[in-house]
């Protein structure tokens, strides 16, 4: 629906020509040549005006005999609200604001006619209309009855160019706030499009479209987080203004809005850039994989920051370590990825993010410690993480196994596991009648560790046991760096709830799944299952 947003004042209202577009309307009331106007170009459309008047100006004749009986004559849906006399604070401000909100709806086409409006209500009303504009997505236009005395004429002006202003304000805060240009870009190409549809311009931008699509591309990098994405948006946008001198020039002379912008847009996407036009793993990288989280820190992005930092340290290792030719190798990446020594609270948050908190019935841990940590990270100098992370690796190699065992009716797969690692720390998964072997395996390998017993009711078709095993055995290894999971002696569900162990505990810790195979004939196992037999490791 179209709606016609007016005000009426007291002062003296000649009468006079109005041209609005190609036609011509005797009124003395701008406001009716506007209703006369809208119902000759659309006469099906509905329309509803809407007069915002003081008390004063509901009592004056510019209303009561000169407009009043236009709107009946011409049966005009129409509505009178009363405004304050000044809009001069908050409060008042906030009045206007409701009583427009009151009377507009989403989608309608509204007209702001500011022709009457007197003191500060025109520039009120105008900054109201646009706030509306985009809570509301209404289309406004703003128009505005020019009066020229010596003719005795008024020319409709068109004010709409002013909300575009709107649109460049938010534009350019989003890039202060977030660090993400394709606003800008798009009103860039809007503009150059307007200009090329102006016929009556001699000179006209050439390199001006050239910047939305970059600025679009590299936008949607930063947002998805992909490095080689990210490396050549950022370069192709860079290049553009090294090689086209000319595209500043043409900012200066057609988007002047952006022209203030453009050294911080360069400098801020300067900081991630490399540099190399195509990826290379060196201390360049590393330092703009630095910059790179203190953007997204600093653009309030916690949780891209979060999934490069785990990327960045991987990155050092591989780097110092001559692995980088390994860069987007996977398994390496995840192989190097136990030494990192990260603390539980980055570890955890995440894993919480990427699953979407998903994968964690637990509340994810305070955004200010995260970031604390993060921006201690990024303080922290490439030579004292990467010594750091090959402390943790000596340290990983030093310590002992672990081991995590199904445990069926014989002793001898365990047996021989025992033997051939001597862990510090047993699990053993395994059911109550399993369980009454194991006194007799730990005596005879004079086991002297800790030990824990998880007990499964159904060995044999409990999936529904899964779950809890999986969780209370990955607690039990909450602190251990090495890992043995055995996958012999068990049924098959409970070396299936082994396979899931791993899979939960693999993060910072090296794990060995391992086959304990006796080639003896089964009488002769059965007879002495006290032997040490061959160890298999899978993986």
């Amino acid at each position: 629906m179209r709606k016609i947003l007016t005000f009426l004042g007291t002062g003296r209202y000649e009468e006079s020509t109005i041209h609005i577009d190609e036609l011509e309307f005797r009124e003395r009331v701008f406001p009716l040549a506007l209703i006369r106007y809208y119902k000759m170009q659309k006469p099906d459309e509905e329309l509803s005006v809407f007069f915002f008047l003081t008390s004063e100006a509901r009592d004056n004749k510019n209303w009561v005999e000169y407009t009043l009986p236009s709107l009946e004559a011409e049966q005009v849906r129409y509505e009178a609200l009363e405004i304050p006399k000044d809009i001069e604070t908050l409060d008042k401000t906030l009045g206007l604001i409701k009583e427009m909100i009151g009377v507009l709806s989403e989608g309608d086409e509204v007209v702001l006619d500011v022709t009457h409006c007197f003191r500060d209500i025109p520039l009120t009303a105008s900054v109201v209309a646009l706030y509306l504009k985009e809570v509301l997505d209404v289309k406004i236009t703003i128009l505005y009855g020019k009066f020229d005395s010596v003719k005795n004429e008024t020319h409709c002006t068109d004010l709409t160019f002013v909300t575009q202003l709107v649109e460049w304000i938010y534009a350019a805060r989003v890039f202060k706030e977030y660090g993400y240009s394709n606003e800008l870009g798009a009103l860039a190409d809007q503009r150059n499009r307007r200009i090329y549809k102006t016929a009556n311009l001699s000179k006209k931008p050439k390199y001006l479209a050239s910047m939305r699509l970059p600025l679009q591309y590299l936008t949607d990098a930063l947002r998805l987080g992909s490095i080689r994405s990210i490396r050549e948006s950022v370069r192709r946008f860079l290049v553009t203004f090294e090689k086209e001198s000319t595209l500043n020039q043409e900012i200066h002379e057609y988007v002047p809005e952006l022209e203030l912008l453009m050294p911080s847009i360069i400098q801020r996407y300067k900081m991630v850039d490399t540099g190399a036009s195509s990826f290379v793993l060196d201390e360049r990288e590393i330092a703009t994989e630095r910059e790179l989280m203190k953007f997204y820190l600093d653009t309030r992005d916690i949780g891209m920051a979060l999934r490069l930092a785990r990327e960045y340290m991987i990155n050092i290792l591989l780097y110092k370590e001559g692995l980088a030719n390994f860069v987007f190798d996977r398994d390496k990446r995840e192989e190097i990825s136990r030494f990192l020594g990260e603390t539980d609270s980055l570890r955890k948050a995440r894993n919480h993010v990427a699953h979407f908190g998903f994968n964690d019935s637990n509340s994810l841990t305070d955004v200010n410690t995260i970031e604390q940590h993060l921006r201690k990270l990024i303080d922290t100098d490439i030579d004292e993480l990467y010594n750091e992370m090959m402390k943790n690796k000596q340290d990983l190699e030093a310590s002992s196994y672990a081991v995590v065992s199904s445990l069926g009716l014989t002793e001898g797969a365990l047996y021989t596991i025992l033997n051939h690692y001597n862990p510090n720390l047993l699990i053993v998964v395994t059911s109550k009648e399993g369980a009454k072997i194991l006194p007799s395996i730990l005596e005879k390998t004079q086991f002297k560790g800790e030990c824990h017993v998880v007990n499964v009711e159904d060995p044999y078709t409990g999936k529904e046991e899964i779950a809890r095993v999986s969780k209370e055995v990955t607690g039990y290894l909450e602190n251990t760096r090495k890992v043995v999971i055995n996958l012999t002696g068990g049924t098959t569900l409970l070396n299936y709830m082994l396979l899931k162990v791993g899979d939960e505990a693999r993060h910072g810790k090296t794990i060995k799944t391992v086959l304990a195979v006796d080639k003896r004939p089964y009488e002769e196992q059965k007879v002495n299952p006290y032997v040490v037999g061959e160890v298999v490791e899978l993986d």
